[in-house]
């Protein structure tokens, strides 16, 4: 088998990054260019609505592909993004890199390499299992530990770095992926992965100071990360919420009922007069909150969506800027793609 023929996308989120954007993608180009990346390497880019010439520069920097968000949408929303083009144009794996050079692209290959033979689905690139080098602030490292804790929790998996910056996952899951919220991606992913299966693994990396920029990591960041969270979490285990919560009500009920029954019997005494209210209220309540748990157990454990017919949910195809030319349609799968010429 020819390495060269497995095609591997590295994304790159930007907004606002025109101090070090040029930068980066070069230092990236030298290094999937060399001999220590085996895999055809292809940039992706997707500039979310960038307030200065980010776009611009990116677009003659090197990259090979080019996506624009006209406004700000965030970097979940970017993300899943960088992750329907990679699945677009054909990638047997994608790994997310950030803009300000914080990971060391030298960690890339060991991080694609077990998606690209078939032994992972998801993996992220731990810094805590590797090497920090510098002091991170408080609230970013409180905000790791505790994300850390939650999607071990809500997954199962043991994940010792949930909100890295390098995460990488394979064809499989870009097949089926889904990212509803515009916040969090590494928590997304890992939610969604878990729940359909995926196979999970993690390797050492080491992360490096910003020099440019401003980290977006703050306590606001970390309120809507917490209220974005709850509402996935909300929407995929309300069936299991629902139903208890209907089991409880007709238990109610039903208690009442045969105290009434009971007291009827045995001592002649009418007990349900009193008690009517609290009956109709919690077998009514307790009926339709299990409907309402069945319906949405019908809905979310839908066939998982699958983008082999070429339907993309987060993308235009048509707004998919190809620049490389080395990039050809070799999908065995989805419609035929224009190539389109400039920016």
């Amino acid at each position: 088998m020819n390495l060269k023929d497995k095609r591997v996308g590295i994304f790159i989120p930007c907004y606002n990054e025109a101090e070090i954007i040029a930068e980066t993608v070069s230092e990236l180009r030298r290094y999937l260019s060399s001999s220590d990346f085996p895999y055809t390497g292809v940039i992706i880019l997707v500039d979310d609505g960038s307030r200065d010439n980010s776009f611009e520069i990116a677009a003659n920097s090197g990259v090979d592909v080019l996506y624009r968000h006209v406004v700000n949408l965030g970097l979940g929303a970017a993300t899943r993004t960088g992750m329907e083009i990679a699945h677009y144009i054909g990638c047997d794996a994608f790994a997310k890199f950030d803009a300000d050079l914080q990971h060391d692209v030298k960690d890339i290959y060991k991080s694609v390499r077990p998606l690209v033979e078939d032994r992972a689905d998801i993996l992220y690139a731990s810094r805590f299992a590797g090497k920090i080098h510098y002091r991170m602030p408080v609230v970013r490292y409180l905000g790791n530990r505790f994300f850390t804790r939650l999607m071990r929790l809500m997954t199962g998996w043991k994940i010792t770095d949930a909100q890295t910056g390098l995460m990488c996952f394979s064809r499989r899951y870009l097949n089926i992926f889904e990212m509803p919220g515009t916040y969090n991606p590494p928590q997304q992913a890992l939610f969604d992965a878990s729940r359909k299966g995926m196979r999970y693994a993690e390797v050492p990396a080491d992360f490096r100071k910003r020099t440019t920029g401003q980290s977006f990591i703050s306590l606001k960041y970390i309120y809507n990360v917490i209220i974005n969270l709850a509402k996935i979490a909300f929407y995929h285990y309300c069936f299991n919420l629902f139903t208890v919560l209907g089991c409880f009500f007709l238990f109610i009920g039903t208690a009442v009922i045969a105290k009434g029954l009971f007291e009827y019997f045995a001592f002649n005494l009418n007990s349900y007069a009193p008690n009517s209210i609290i009956i109709l209220f919690s077998m009514g309540t307790g009926i339709l909150s299990i409907l309402f748990g069945l319906q949405s157990y019908a809905q979310i454990n839908r066939m998982n969506y699958s983008r082999n017919n070429g339907d993309y949910k987060y993308i235009s195809v048509e707004d998919v800027v190809i620049i490389s030319d080395e990039i050809v349609d070799v999908r065995p799968r989805g419609p035929v793609y224009k190539r389109k010429s400039g920016v």
